[in-house]
C-alpha cells in the first residue's frame, strides 16, 4: 500500500512522556463553565448529558463521571502538548484546563487540553482544544452536532502557512455553531476551535484560529531546536533519530521505516514492526529461511531491554553487485514479537560504509517503550 508519510514527531522529552499517567477512557464531559458560559460549550454540555442519559448504561454514566475537568496553568498546558495555541492578542483568558482520564485516548499519554477565551470584537466567547498523539478522525471537539456545511481551508501561520483544515457551521432554533479543526502531521496534534451565537453571518472563525498560534511555543526552531525528533508508534515503542539524517514513514498501524538521507551507494532503510502472536525465535528462521550457510545468528539482549532476550541473523555481505547487507532483531513483545530489519548497502568505500552502519545503530539503540512488554 502506499506509504503515508506521518512525521509523528516531538521535541526528545521521555522524561516528560513517561511522567503521564494513563487514565480512563475518554468522555466528553463539559468543564465547569465560567461566569459566562460559551454558548457552544453550553450546547455541547446539554448534548453530553443527553448522550450520557441514551447510554442507560452504569458503566458509561460512572466513566463520565470519573472524567473532570481540572483547572491546570498555561505552562503546565504546554507540558502536555508540543506545539500549543495562545490566546490572540486582546483576548480575555477564562480558563485553561485539562481533562483528567483522557490521557487513554493518546498513544503518548497526553490528556486533551481546554482554553476558554472571550474576545471584545467580536463579542463572542470561544472554546479551543488540542490533544497530541490521537488520531485524525478523532472528535475532541465533543459538540455532538450534524454540520449543515463544512468546507476544507489552509490557515495562515500554522505548519508554514500551509496547514489544513476545515470549518464546519450549524444552524438550528437556538442559533448558529462554528468549528474549525486542523490537524498538525508533523507531531499529531490535533486542534478545535468552537463558539456560539443567535447570529454569525460574516463571523470567520479562521481567523480567529490563525490568531492563535505561538511561535514562542515553536518546539522545532529557533535556540531551542533540538537535532533529535521522536517517533511514537501506537505499540508503545519510541525511536529517537537525526531528521537531517533520516526520514521516518508510517507503514500502517504496527510497522514504520526510517529511510536514511545521506550519501550511500544504495537505499539504506531500517523497519520496527509488531507482530501479533508470533515467537521470536521461529519467526526469524522463518523470515530467514531462504538465506545461505553463511548467514549468522548471534543472541543478547534485545535493544531498549535489559534482560528480554534477543535473536539476530545477520546476512553475509554481499561483495559485488548491490552490496546488499541486511540484519533482523526480534524480541519478545506484548503478545507477539518486535522485529528490527535494517537494510544496507555498501558502497566499497569505509568511511561512507561506517557512517551509514553507524547511523542506523544509533537509531536502532535509542529505542525505549513507553508500555510493559
Amino acid at each position: 500500500g502506499k506509504m503515508k508519510k506521518k512525521l509523528v514527531s516531538m521535541i526528545c522529552s521521555a522524561a516528560i512522556v513517561a511522567s503521564l499517567a494513563a487514565g480512563c477512557a475518554y468522555v466528553p464531559v463539559a468543564p465547569a463553565a465560567p461566569a459566562a458560559e460559551p454558548a457552544a460549550q453550553e450546547a455541547q454540555e446539554s448534548a453530553e448529558e443527553a448522550e450520557a442519559e441514551e447510554a442507560g448504561d452504569e458503566g458509561e454514566l460512572h466513566t463520565a463521571v470519573m472524567n473532570q475537568w481540572v483547572e491546570i496553568t498555561e505552562e503546565e498546558a504546554k507540558t502536555y502538548c508540543s506545539r500549543l495555541f495562545k490566546a490572540p492578542d486582546g483576548a480575555k483568558v477564562l480558563s485553561w484546563s485539562m481533562l483528567e482520564g483522557s490521557e487513554a485516548d493518546s498513544f503518548v499519554g497526553s490528556p486533551l487540553i481546554q482554553l476558554d477565551f472571550e474576545m471584545e470584537e467580536p463579542d463572542l466567547i470561544f472554546t479551543a482544544r488540542a490533544q497530541q498523539g490521537v488520531p485524525e478522525d478523532k472528535d475532541i471537539a465533543g459538540l455532538f452536532t450534524e454540520w449543515d456545511e463544512t468546507e476544507d481551508v489552509t490557515l495562515a501561520n500554522w505548519g508554514m502557512d500551509r496547514m489544513q483544515g476545515t470549518v464546519s457551521r450549524e444552524t438550528n432554533e437556538s442559533g448558529m455553531i462554528d468549528l474549525c479543526s486542523w490537524y498538525d502531521v508533523e507531531i499529531g496534534i490535533l486542534y478545535t476551535l468552537s463558539t456560539a451565537a443567535a447570529d454569525l453571518e460574516g463571523f470567520d472563525i479562521q481567523a480567529v484560529a490563525e490568531a492563535m498560534y505561538n511561535a514562542d511555543n515553536e518546539p522545532f526552531t529557533g535556540d531551542d531546536y533540538l537535532d533529535r525528533m521522536t517517533y511514537m508508534s501506537p505499540d508503545g515503542w519510541n525511536v529517537a533519530y537525526d531528521p537531517q539524517l533520516f526520514e521516518a514513514m508510517e507503514i500502517d498501524e504496527h510497522s514504520a521505516q526510517f529511510v536514511y538521507l545521506g550519501e550511500s551507494a544504495g537505499s539504506n532503510v531500517i523497519t520496527v514492526s509488531y507482530v501479533e502472536g508470533e515467537d521470536p525465535e521461529k519467526y526469524l528462521d522463518e523470515l530467514t529461511a531462504d538465506w545461505s550457510d553463511d548467514a549468522k545468528k548471534v543472541e543478547g539482549t534485545f535493544p531498549g531491554t535489559e534482560d528480554t532476550p534477543g535473536f539476530w541473523r545477520m546476512s553475509p555481505e554481499v561483495e559485488e553487485g548491490s552490496g546488499l547487507y541486511e540484519t533482523l532483531i526480534a524480541g519478545a513483545y506484548k503478545d507477539g514479537v518486535l522485529v528490527l530489519d535494517a537494510v544496507e548497502h555498501k558502497s566499497g568505500d569505509e568511511e561512507t560504509d561506517t557512517a551509514v552502519s553507524d547511523a542506523m545503530a544509533e537509531v536502532i539503540n535509542t529505542i525505549t517503550y513507553r508500555t510493559a512488554e
